[in-house]
C-alpha cells in the first residue's frame, strides 16, 4: 500500500481506472455467458418440442406387431441428405424394446423405464 501513496495521482487515477473497466469487463461477460446460456437452453427446448409429434395409432400398431430391435439401416438412396437425430421407439410391458426404422439408434431401457412399461 505504501508504494501507491508514493504514484503520482495520474498514475493512480489509471490504475483506478484500468481496475474498473477490468471489473466491467468481467461483469458483463458473466452476464452475457448467463444470457446465451439461456438461449441456447431455449432453442434446445423449441427443437425438441418440434420434434415430438404424435404418431399414427396404425404406425404404432405396426411397430409393435412387427417389434425390430435395431432401425433399418440407411439405404443408398439416403447418402448425403441430412437425417435427424430421432430415437423412437416403444418398451413393452414384458420389457421387449421395438425401434421404429426411422430410429437414430437405440437407447437401452433402465429400471425406471421398465417399471412404467409394467404399470401400462
Amino acid at each position: 500500500m505504501r508504494r501507491l501513496g508514493t504514484l503520482p495521482l495520474r498514475a493512480r487515477l489509471a490504475l483506478l481506472v484500468a481496475t474498473a473497466v477490468a471489473l466491467a469487463v468481467a461483469a458483463v461477460s458473466v452476464a452475457c455467458w448467463f444470457a446465451v446460456r439461456g438461449k441456447l437452453y431455449d432453442e434446445i427446448d423449441a427443437q425438441l418440442e418440434a420434434q415430438n409429434q404424435p404418431q399414427p395409432t396404425a404406425a404404432l400398431r405396426d411397430l409393435l406387431a412387427d417389434c425390430p430391435s435395431e432401425p433399418a439401416p440407411s439405404g443408398p438412396g439416403d447418402f448425403g441428405r441430412a437425417q435427424p437425430e430421432l430415437y423412437l421407439q416403444l418398451v413393452t410391458a414384458d420389457g421387449r424394446v421395438c425401434v421404429a426404422e426411422v430410429s437414430a439408434g437405440v437407447v437401452e431401457p433402465d429400471a425406471a423405464d421398465l417399471a412404467v412399461a409394467a404399470a401400462g
